[in-house]
């Protein structure tokens, strides 16, 4: 099995189905790519791992600057977004995990925030993550902070996120850019697999630190 692993975040109806409150413009159109993605990270024996947002049917597990949304979901169809057991939290058509994928579930932005992420990781010896999904100024960039913070390497995939915004989504991409983030397009991905340019940052500080 690979060090790295393919990340992919809140692919789920209510975030990629128009007409939801929740709805991230574009959210569509990055599915060919994911898919490819995943087809590629499976043939070089690389983990994919999915993550996505489930709420109680009472919000009271919400972000407080989500109740507004939440009211306007119960007006609309008589549930919360995300709600646990209903069509909205399901991952969209196409990009339903499948056998030997891993799932995990999340109540906040970061996929690593009270939840089994980081020792899902350390179970399969990954130490380097390639983030899609949406929306990057979110729940890609929350996700990819907490991961630098944990000391993992990160890959943001530039078309296989989105925002609802496209000069949202350039200038998050830059910004995590600024700090060390890797940003590549599907098919650089694609052609430099299983050899990604991560740069070992955490080997060459052990290295360092220990003078071999």
């Amino acid at each position: 099995m690979q060090d790295f692993a393919l990340l992919i975040i809140d692919m789920q109806k209510d975030f990629c189905d128009k007409g939801s409150p929740l709805y991230v413009n574009g959210s569509e159109k990055i599915i060919p790519n994911i898919k490819n993605l995943i087809n590629a990270f499976k043939k070089c024996g690389a983990p994919v791992i999915f993550v996505a947002r489930t709420h109680k049917s009472d919000g009271s597990d919400l972000e407080i600057t989500r109740f507004p949304v939440y009211l306007q979901f119960r007006r609309i169809y008589g549930r919360g977004p995300l709600e646990e057991g209903t069509d909205g939290m399901k991952f969209v058509e196409g990009l339903e995990p499948q056998k030997g994928d891993y799932v995990v579930y999340k109540k906040r932005w970061s996929a690593f925030f009270n939840t089994e992420l980081d020792l899902l990781l350390k179970v399969l010896s990954v130490t380097k993550l390639v983030l899609a999904g949406v929306q990057t100024p979110n729940c890609i960039r929350a996700t990819a902070y907490d991961a630098i913070a944990l000391n993992y390497e990160v890959i943001v995939v530039s078309d296989a996120t989105q925002a609802s915004n496209q000069l949202v989504h350039e200038i998050n991409l830059k910004d995590m850019e600024n700090i060390g983030i890797g940003i590549m397009d599907t098919k650089s991905i694609i052609e430099n697999l299983p050899n990604l340019p991560f740069k070992d940052l955490l080997g060459k500080l052990k290295e360092y630190l220990t003078g071999s």
